[in-house]
C-alpha cells in the first residue's frame, strides 16, 4: 500500500544521503572509536556552525551564511527523520504481519534472539495481535 506512494519516495530521497553517511561511517566507526575525540567533534559541531554563521554574517558573505546553516539543521533533520522513518517502517511491516497472522510466530523470534527492553515490547505487541 505504501511501498510507491509518493511520501515514501520522498522520504526515501530526503534521508537517502544519511543513509550513504550512515554506511560509510559505520565501516570507519570500528577504526575511528580509538580516537577519543571524534564523539567529541560531533558534540560540538554546534559551536563550530555557529561561529561559522555569525562569521559569515559579518563578513557579509550570504550565500555562505545560508549554505552552513543549511548543512547544520540536516546533520540534525536527516538522521532524526531516517530514524523516525524506520520505527514507521517497522510499524507498518508489523501491522502487515499481524494482518497476515503472523505475529505469534515473529514475537517467538524475537524472544528467541538477544533483543532489548524494545525488542521485548515488540514481541509482546506482536504476540497480542495488536499494532
Amino acid at each position: 500500500m505504501f511501498d510507491s506512494s509518493p511520501l515514501v519516495a520522498s522520504f526515501d530521497a530526503y534521508c537517502g544521503p544519511w543513509q550513504i553517511v550512515a554506511q560509510v561511517a559505520g565501516g570507519v566507526a570500528a577504526g575511528a572509536s580509538r580516537l577519543p575525540l571524534l564523539p567529541l567533534a560531533w558534540k560540538v559541531r554546534w559551536i563550530v556552525f555557529g561561529v561559522a554563521v555569525v562569521d559569515s554574517y559579518l563578513n557579509r558573505r550570504w550565500p555562505a551564511m545560508v549554505l552552513v546553516a543549511i548543512i547544520a539543521v540536516l546533520s540534525w533533520s536527516t538522521g532524526f527523520f531516517a530514524a523516525r522513518w524506520a520505527l514507521t517502517l517497522q510499524r507498518l511491516g508489523d501491522e502487515r504481519v499481524i494482518a497476515e497472522g503472523f505475529g505469534p510466530t515473529l514475537a517467538g523470534m524475537l524472544r528467541r534472539s538477544s533483543c532489548g527492553i524494545a525488542g521485548q515490547e515488540r514481541a509482546e505487541i506482536l504476540s497480542q495481535g495488536r499494532s
